[in-house]
């Protein structure tokens, strides 16, 4: 790409577009309930991502310019969120939907924005982490260490080694105080899957969310330490680093 945007695996340079300037402001909202003579804080909101993109379109005609935009219009034409890339960061990429704003500029040259919305306002690393531990005491405890800056929902995979009959499987990740439980029986070679991002648990790929209580864990950008109880065995977690 040069100086150019991809947006659901299209490099919209291709159309003649090229990127000149784009605003990505974080923002976050405190919300307080007035008492008599002071505000309580109620917490915090991250609203959605708005990325403002100042772009250019150039052609080399009047019907090679109207081509152009009809196809860049054609490309952000999307019902849900797609990735967007920019040739200017590297390591990651947002889930938005776009619209265009462009006028004439020239005979050949369109100039205006293309405005973003990531109702996810945060970015997602290019490359997947898969990082494997091993239980192999009951209970023992693990730790992860999610890169990033912004909060992590993994795919937790629990492959199982030996038999535990009505058992308590519970992961609790010491750094947020969730505390996940699943309850039933398991064998060597058992896959239990939480899938922590949808809150959905599979056991050898059938569903298994009768006996689900707690929360689904999310990983704090750095380190967590997690407890086990109730299995031994290897555990993958499964996620893409986040940042605000």
């Amino acid at each position: 790409m040069a100086k150019s945007i991809n947006y659901n695996g299209t490099d919209l340079s291709a159309y003649g577009l090229r990127l000149k300037n784009y605003d990505d402001v974080l923002e976050q909202l405190t919300e307080s309930a007035q008492v008599r003579d002071k505000a309580v804080p109620l917490g915090s909101v991250r609203p959605a991502r708005v990325i403002t993109m100042e772009v250019a379109v150039y052609a080399s005609s009047l019907a090679n310019r109207l081509s152009y935009l009809d196809s860049i219009k054609s490309v952000l034409n999307l019902q849900t969120p797609a990735a967007l890339k920019l040739d200017s960061v590297t390591d990651r990429y947002w889930l938005a939907l776009g619209n265009i704003y462009v006028r004439p500029a020239a005979p050949n040259v369109l100039k205006g924005e293309i405005v973003f919305t990531c109702h996810d306002p945060d970015a997602y690393d290019n490359t997947e982490t898969d990082s494997d531990k091993v239980v192999d005491t009951d209970p023992d405890s693990i730790t992860e260490t999610a890169g990033g800056t912004a909060n992590a929902l993994p795919v937790i995979t629990i492959t199982i080694d030996d038999t535990f009959t009505d058992t308590e499987l519970v992961l609790e990740n010491l750094a947020t105080g969730e505390e996940f439980t699943w309850e039933g029986s398991l064998v060597a070679s058992d896959v239990l899957v939480i899938d922590c991002a949808a809150g959905h648990v599979t056991l050898n790929g059938a569903d298994s969310m009768l006996t689900v209580s707690g929360d689904f864990l999310t990983l704090l950008a750095g380190s967590n330490a997690i407890s086990t109880s109730g299995f031994t065995g290897d555990v993958n977690f499964t996620y893409r680093k986040r940042y605000l």
